[in-house]
């Protein structure tokens, strides 16, 4: 096991850039991959190929000496190609608050959202310590678990996950600090330890699957700095593969005081690390306060780096006091940028999406092809939940939207091309 090596490298970072990267062969777009401009033309978004030298108007390949790709993008600011893509709503499940006792279409606290083959989509409420089941055109079809303390009940409920490869859904229940399996009819499969060492325990539980069965997790027992990979079987069974330990990033922390005691959390604005997991088992990581982000193998090494060259906007002026008044900090405690990425997400099709970084809603993605090539970016017509995070597919996003009294909705959006 080791840590990955890529260049997390910004304001806070404990980890080193090397100090010179050996540029072992610059490739053309064409040849690197034949018939994408044509594809990319397709899709209403005109690319150019750079030559030699750093420019920021231009997209270039290189290969280091390692065997590390890396794809450089312009900022589309400059380039021209920011509104590829728009977002069509097709699906909308949810009904008003007050609508009926446990009415299955009215939500409680939605902190995870998970999709089979078959497209049915699985809703993990908290409040109601359930999930509902509905079918792909929005028709509730059952619930999964329930209040309680027994074999397939949730005594807490922190999320949910769908391994398609072996039919099976996944959750959390962290106070009785067991990770629960059931097939997709909500049948009790099995129960296995979510920690044994520690209590720490995620309340909202981000999970991930690969297209060959494997489920990926954060590891309480290390305080979540090793990503952990599982076999799963059809039948429940849940056996430690592998694991990853993720960079670590040092932030400034402040302390508030609350009903149960002192607690401490990052600055407003600080950097985070974001990741995901790839169809085949890669993870993707990446800073919020630099655009580049890693495909990382179990083994620790870097195969694939993608950037966009956008640089981060200071944080200054009003909107640096109203922030730091806001949190009941001084201003000079603060970064001195903003984010530059949310979060990060990676289709069925191996495409990129990253988030623009907004501090209490997501309405915005930065879109990537499997080659690493930005498409453009796609808006959502209304802002989303940062939780749970919003799932993507190849040509969907499924994600949860609150109306002014806090009555949740699932809303799922076609992606079309802008022209």
């Amino acid at each position: 096991m080791r840590q990955p090596d890529p260049d997390h490298g910004g304001e806070g970072s404990n980890v080193t850039r090397p100090a010179q990267m050996v540029r072992w062969r610059r490739r053309t777009c064409s040849e690197y991959v034949p018939g994408l401009l044509l594809a990319g033309t397709v899709a209403g978004v005109v690319w150019s190929c750079g030559g030699s030298g750093a420019r920021h108007d231009a997209f270039a390949v290189d290969t280091l000496a390692n065997g590390r790709v890396v794809v450089s993008n312009p900022d589309p600011a400059r380039s021209g190609t920011a509104d590829a893509f728009r977002l069509v709503e097709d699906l909308r499940i949810g009904a008003a608050v007050g609508a009926g006792t446990h009415d299955p279409f009215v939500f409680g606290a939605i902190v995870s959202l998970a999709v089979d083959e078959r497209g049915n989509i699985f809703v993990a409420d908290s409040q109601w310590r359930e999930i509902r089941v509905f079918g792909p055109e929005g028709d509730f079809l059952h619930s999964i678990g329930g209040p309680g303390e027994g074999p397939g009940e949730f005594s807490t409920l922190g999320g949910a996950t769908f391994v398609q490869a072996t039919g099976v859904l996944w959750t959390l229940d962290y106070r009785s600090r067991k990770i629960t399996a059931f097939d997709r009819d909500g049948r009790f499969l099995a129960d296995h330890a979510y920690g044994e060492r520690s209590l720490n325990a995620e309340t909202v539980w981000r999970a991930h699957a690969d297209t060959t069965g494997h489920l990926y997790r954060r590891d309480p027992d290390s305080g979540f700095d090793h990503l952990l990979r599982h076999a799963t079987s059809e039948h429940g069974g849940l056996l430690l593969s592998d694991s990853l330990l993720l960079p670590v990033i040092d932030v400034r922390l402040h302390s508030s005081e609350y009903e149960f005691g002192m607690a401490s959390s990052p600055v407003p604005m600080s950097p985070e690390l974001h990741w995901a997991v790839g169809p085949d088992g890669g993870v993707w990581l990446g800073r919020s306060d630099t655009f580049r982000i890693h495909k990382v193998a179990l083994s620790g090494d870097t195969v694939r780096t993608v950037e966009l060259l956008r640089a981060p906007e200071l944080l200054q002026g009003r909107e640096r006091d109203s922030v730091a008044a806001a949190a009941g900090l001084s201003s000079g405690m603060l970064p001195r940028h903003k984010p530059v990425m949310g979060i990060i997400a990676v289709a069925p099709n191996s495409w990129l999406w990253v988030a623009v970084a907004e501090e209490d809603h997501l309405q915005a993605w930065d879109l990537f092809d499997d080659a690493g090539r930005y498409r453009g970016r796609a808006t959502s017509p209304e802002p989303m939940a940062l939780t749970p995070t919003p799932l993507v597919a190849a040509d969907v996003v499924l994600g949860v939207v609150e109306d002014e009294f806090g009555g949740q909705s699932i809303v799922r959006l076609r992606v079309l091309p802008t022209s």
